[in-house]
């Protein structure tokens, strides 16, 4: 509960700081009309909400999940492989399994809660139709990301399992 709260109260405060920059950068682009925005109830990890809207991307987008050995190969040809998972999911992760996080080699973090603040994915994953690869620990937040990327017109796939289907 304190979570939620908190996040709720972080996107309300935060979104000021960067929707500027960011809706310059995505004025041609907008989210469909049918879709609907993140909840913060939706980014806390394997609450109810994420897990229903996770399993609601995967059904109405089930093209958009690879096997860890496609997403390797699109690495390989030059894909951009995220990883959308918060710093502090990571090192409660680690906290709470008493083992380090799963990583994926060569990937950048950048959280999907820091996109929904701004109003929009960082722009160094729109350009140049470059395939983003989304990863997280077990796969739910990166169908979320997924999902928000194809909003702005960005070719985004993710991995099937996260970085537990993967051997990173």
């Amino acid at each position: 509960m304190l979570r939620t709260v908190t996040m709720a109260l972080l996107l309300r405060l935060a979104r000021p700081l960067h929707t500027r920059r960011l809706t310059r950068l995505y004025a041609d682009v907008r989210p469909g009309t049918d879709y609907v925005p993140l909840t913060p109830e939706e980014l806390i990890p394997k609450s109810p909400e994420m897990v229903a809207r996770a399993t609601r991307v995967k059904e109405e987008h089930p093209e958009r999940f690879v096997t860890p050995a496609d997403a390797a190969e699109m690495v390989r040809k030059g894909a951009a492989l995220i990883d959308v998972r918060t710093e502090q999911q990571v090192l409660e992760h680690e906290v709470r399994e008493g083992v380090p996080a799963l990583t994926a080699k060569n990937a950048r973090r950048i959280a999907l809660d820091n996109w929904v603040i701004a109003g929009g994915p960082p722009p160094m994953l729109g350009g140049g139709g470059r395939i983003v690869v989304c990863t997280c620990t077990a796969g739910p937040k990166s169908a979320l990301a997924v999902e928000y990327l194809l909003q702005f017109g960005v070719d985004a796939v993710a991995v099937a399992g996260g970085l537990k289907g993967w051997d990173a």
